[in-house]
């Protein structure tokens, strides 16, 4: 996997304000509060009361696990923030962005050879990636469903959101790894499953080219810290040396929205009914309404038939024997099940999920590869919450900004409560686009 890369990602609005949002972890051990201590966003019945230093034991442990959950929801909230990752999904960005580059039936593998930062940095997202999300003929489905309820961003979010809570709120965010990418397919009218398995294919082909190829210089100025970590004569190196590599499942299985994405629709008797306390939960009731309608999307999951390097074949047995295949419906396709079948947006998720989890099982170096990259995380993390500690020794518990959430965070949950609105609805987990004070960063350079 990637190499630990925690620096780039990590998000709190800076006490020193000649200092950036977005920075190293290892530095950032205080932070000025998203929001004011004193208002609706805290249960004031904790948020008044001081804290009686020294902590006892028990509680020492109770603040530092919560310390732990802070640091990953802020490594969650600075991916959110950054411009990349909200425009990875939308229309604009979809055309102008991923689509741009994939106008041709196929990839030659000399569109690495132009030594182009811009060409290798866009194919090189392809890296670490698990799983690629085809669009067919995105102009149509756009179109067909414009004032329907399909919305590329909110299927994009709602895909991160399954990656982040099937690591239990702590997924590997210090690498390059990443669970899905888009890409959106042009052309005259919408691709045929052969268009999908070619172009994957050629996709597929090419990435490694690029990926054994000399790792060019950035083309942003480097930030302070990388500068004073990066030495003055380096050798040169691939991108592959530097960690890169294509993901272990990424060549055997994708995903395809085409415009049938709503074709299979529960009907409104099935929405979810909420209790009536929650209907003036304005934010909540919302969500649900959210989370339902991007449920009922149907995909299309395509075996390529490039699964040699996997444990055992791909077989869609299991989504048939349990109810959740859903007719294909479509000419181009003659396959008796075996390497496409149609679900919906959770049956897909779960079955490339569970393949993941089978693939770190069942060959040693995958796991082994797993293993490495969550105890590289869980090391960072301690290291921060050690930082964070040793800090608020020295100036306090109540002034340290990260030891006064956590504190209190934990007092509420030894009462079976909740201390601020994160810890019941996310920021970093909800279905609606972040929207910060510090407004949106595209990510430093990486050291």
């Amino acid at each position: 996997m990637a190499p630990f890369r925690h620096r780039q990602i990590f998000c709190a609005i800076a006490r020193d304000r000649n200092n950036g949002d977005f920075g190293d972890a290892e530095e950032i051990i205080d932070c000025l509060p998203f929001y004011d201590h004193d208002g609706p966003f805290y249960d004031q019945h904790y948020a008044q009361l001081p804290t009686a230093e020294p902590l006892s034991e028990n509680m020492v442990r109770l603040v530092r696990s919560h310390l732990a959950t802070l640091f990953f929801e802020h490594m969650a909230i600075g991916i959110q923030c950054t411009l990349k990752h909200r425009l990875a999904w939308t229309v604009n960005n979809a055309v102008q962005y991923c689509v741009r580059t994939f106008d041709r039936p196929c990839l030659p593998p000399k569109i690495f050879v132009p030594r182009s930062q811009i060409t290798r940095d866009h194919l090189l997202e392809h890296a670490d990636v698990h799983i690629a999300v085809y669009f067919d003929c995105l102009d149509d489905v756009l179109l067909r469903n414009k004032f329907s309820r399909f919305e590329t961003g909110k299927l994009g979010r709602y895909i991160w959101r399954k990656w982040f809570q099937w690591h239990g709120g702590r997924p590997p965010f210090l690498g390059h790894q990443k669970f899905a990418k888009p890409i959106g397919l042009m052309g005259n009218g919408p691709r045929n499953i052969r268009n999908f398995l070619e172009f994957h294919r050629s996709l597929c082909d090419a990435v490694p080219i690029g990926l054994d190829q000399q790792a060019l210089p950035t083309s942003r100025p480097s930030t302070r810290r990388s500068n004073q970590k990066r030495s003055q004569a380096e050798t040169p190196r691939s991108y592959k040396d530097e960690g890169r590599e294509m993901a272990h499942l990424y060549r055997a299985i994708v995903i395809v929205v085409d415009a049938q994405v709503l074709e299979y629709e529960e009907p409104e008797i099935c929405r979810p009914v909420l209790p009536p306390r929650e209907l003036f939960r304005g934010f909540a009731y919302q969500e649900r309404q959210r989370e339902w309608t991007v449920s009922q999307y149907s995909v299309l999951l395509l075996r390529t038939g490039d699964d040699a390097h996997l444990s055992s074949p791909i077989s869609f047995q299991a989504l048939y024997d349990s109810g959740e295949a859903l007719p294909v419906n479509r000419p181009d396709c003659d396959d008796d099940g075996t390497n496409v079948v149609r679900v919906k947006i959770d049956a897909a998720l779960n079955f490339v999920l569970d393949l993941i989890r089978r693939e770190r099982e069942l060959i040693p170096s995958i796991g082994l590869a797993a293993e490495t990259e969550y105890r590289e995380h869980s090391e960072a993390c301690e290291k921060w919450v050690d930082g964070v500690i040793e800090h608020a020794g020295r100036v306090g518990i109540d002034t340290n900004c990260f030891t006064w959430e956590a504190v209190r965070r934990a007092q509420a949950a030894l009462n079976g409560e909740a201390f601020d609105k994160d810890q019941i609805y996310g920021t970093w987990d909800n279905l609606v686009g972040v929207n910060l004070s510090m407004g949106f960063c595209d990510l430093p350079d990486e050291a």
